[in-house]
């Protein structure tokens, strides 16, 4: 019987319990008036920028100052929990060591919340430590997160410093204004990420960008200078084009060159003089034919500081356009409670003034041709329907959705052109609402949570994460149920790097690559992408950037065949890899096929025939690299007349 494997980056944690301060007081605070205030204040050291997932001693040490903490004070500091776990064994990176400045005896626990911090309790015992004296904690060989971060003011997982005097759970935290932060910052280049056209035609001038990244795919610090060649594949010593970095570029920049005339497909390696920067295209695709769409590459979904991610909205397209190097986005953000900062205030949803930020955001980078942006936003809650959507406009967005209901929420749509596209559809008890094709086109098929094809998958690490169990429904239920909706994909990530991100995300439960969403369109405009999508040409990769164009009896994915029973449709699938491709598959109703097996290429053509016999059958196809990056294609739909 062949073994099954669960891709789980989080293999190896210990068991904790979850952390009461968290649960019955943190947690509260958003329902609560009450935000009770310790006195003193915390030091973090070292006082110097961290380099992102590099190993550090670390301290945090409380000073009360005001007042002197009894015996049975608890003494708690938070720590991200990208972080190294805590330990208790010295030979373990973590070790936790705790001490008090009179020298007196203290305890240590730990425990966590769920996949946002780990906590080190300490609790003061036989004595008093006087309110000059200190508590400290010292972590040995802690490697810290993998993404640069310098802003810890969301109320779900910033670093604090809470105490409780009782021992009973009186609960009250030391002001973020008194508690110093680390600097995490990103690690020297270690790589270019290229990005070439999807589809060129023979002779065509094309744009090839690149950015530099770390080891941990951040934008890399500090940034190259001098000069950069692209080079064909099949000649490497001969460089095509060229371009002097200069500081003010930051690692990222462009080159030009032309297509070759005679191949089908081709990659670009681009690299500097050193040859210690490297980085190679996808495959591009040449085909010359009229009626071929260009794919275009994006992320819908991820958050920025104005609800529970990183990096202000500006900062945030930046990213998706200059670092991620992709060609249209769209922010995400909870409307809801996760908007909430550190001491307030407290919302239930987004303020007008934070999403108007947003819009603006959008308006700004909103360049066709260049980069292009959708307007949207991530809804919480729809009542009786369990699990969140986002929704996209074709146009500026009316504001945000104040009510509860589905009702509402249609009588709020009402005018717009828009989607609404429910996403980790497997997990959470997802109740999909698709019942109205207006607006409910499309399913998210995969993003930095884990994948929602099939219950089962290795891309879902439930088996160590209890609040990932597959309680929800797969996009192949959703199919089977009769429901004709496309697939997409995107990060979900919380670093404000949409497109291309660090793993894990600041919150440990987004473990896997960020994925992002192709859409099939003429031109790169606002419209032509949401076309694009609500038309279902639109397909999920897992962050690779393959192209898939699939076929069946000429019509593209999406599309809706009527046939005679016993009709022979030819189809037409070609794959270009960012890798090379280890086997490709057609699902029909749930039945794999495996029409082609590894054999070392990063492009493929397949044709071949399908007789119908089903009365009503959904199609689509899936690619897998040997890298195990996927894209699953949007189902074609045959009924028999």
């Amino acid at each position: 019987m062949k073994k099954r494997l669960f891709l789980d980056p989080r293999e190896g944690e210990v068991p904790y319990p979850q952390e009461p301060i968290y649960t019955e007081f943190l947690v509260e605070l958003p329902s609560v008036k009450e935000y009770r205030f310790a006195g003193g204040r915390t030091e973090f050291e070292p006082s110097r920028p961290l380099i992102v997932g590099c190993c550090y001693d670390v301290t945090f040490k409380y000073f009360p100052e005001e007042v002197n903490l009894p015996a049975g004070t608890r003494v708690a500091f938070s720590i991200p929990k990208p972080w190294t776990q805590p330990k208790t064994d010295v030979s373990k990176p973590g070790f936790v060591s705790a001490e008090r400045a009179t020298g007196d005896p203290c305890k240590v626990s730990l425990s966590h919340n769920n996949n946002l911090q780990w906590w080190v309790i300490v609790e003061i015992v036989d004595t008093d430590e006087p309110q000059d004296g200190w508590v400290r904690i010292r972590c040995q060989r802690m490697s810290v997160q993998r993404f640069p971060q310098n802003w810890f003011g969301n109320w779900r997982s910033a670093m604090r410093t809470v105490v409780d005097m009782s021992g009973k759970g009186r609960y009250a935290c030391v002001p973020a204004n008194r508690t110093t932060k680390p600097e995490i910052i990103a690690a020297p280049p270690a790589r270019f990420h290229v990005a070439a056209p999807a589809v060129a035609r023979p002779g065509d001038r094309i744009e090839v960008r690149f950015s530099t990244l770390d080891y941990c795919d951040n934008l890399a610090w500090p940034a190259p200078e001098g000069e950069v060649f692209a080079a064909d594949m099949e000649d490497p010593f001969s460089p095509k084009a060229s371009v002097h970095l200069e500081h003010e570029h930051k690692g990222n920049s462009s080159l030009r060159m032309s297509v070759p005339h005679d191949c089908r497909s081709f990659r670009v390696l681009v690299s500097n003089v050193k040859d210690n920067l490297r980085g190679v295209s996808p495959v591009t695709v040449v085909d010359d034919r009229a009626d071929t769409l260009n794919v275009y590459f994006g992320d819908l979904h991820a958050k920025t500081m104005l609800s529970d991610g990183l990096k202000t909205p500006m900062e945030y397209f930046e990213h998706a356009r200059d670092v991620a190097l992709t060609d249209f986005g769209a922010i995400a953000d909870h409307n809801g409670a996760e908007a909430s900062r550190i001491e307030g205030p407290f919302c239930y949803q987004m303020p007008d003034e934070a999403f108007a930020e947003i819009q603006h955001a959008c308006e700004a980078f909103n360049k066709p041709g260049q980069f292009v942006t959708l307007q949207g936003f991530e809804q919480n809650e729809i009542a009786d329907y369990h699990g969140h959507r986002n929704i996209y406009f074709r146009g500026i967005c009316p504001g945000l959705f104040r009510g509860r209901s589905l009702e509402e929420l249609y009588a709020y749509l009402e005018g717009h052109q828009a989607l609404v596209i429910p996403h980790h559809t497997i997990i959470w008890k997802t109740q999909v609402h698709l019942d109205n094709p207006r607006y409910e086109r499309i399913v998210e098929m995969y993003s930095m949570h884990c994948s929602s094809e099939v219950k089962g998958t290795p891309l879902n690490n439930y088996a160590t994460t209890p609040n990932k169990v597959e309680d929800g429904i797969s996009a192949q239920e959703i199919l089977n149920a009769g429901y004709r909706v496309a697939f997409i994909a995107a990060s979900d990530n919380h670093n404000g790097a949409p497109g291309l991100s660090a793993r894990p995300s600041r919150f440990t439960n987004l473990v896997y690559s960020g994925g992002l969403a192709a859409v099939l369109a003429p031109k790169l405009t606002r419209e032509s992408i949401f076309d694009g999508l609500y038309n279902r040409r639109c397909y999920a990769t897992t962050g690779a950037r393959i192209y898939l164009d699939f076929r069946l009896n000429g019509q593209l994915m999406g599309s809706e065949i009527v046939c005679e029973r016993g009709a022979k449709l030819p189809y037409e699938i070609t794959v270009g890899g960012a890798d090379r491709i280890a086997r490709i598959e057609m699902i029909c109703n749930g039945h794999s096929n495996i029409l082609w097996k590894y054999n070392g290429q990063d492009y493929v053509q397949l044709q071949g025939e399908l007789e119908v016999e089903d009365q009503k059958a959904w199609r689509y196809v899936k690619v897998v690299q040997i890298d195990r990056h996927m894209a699953w294609s949007s189902p074609i739909w045959v009924d028999v007349r």
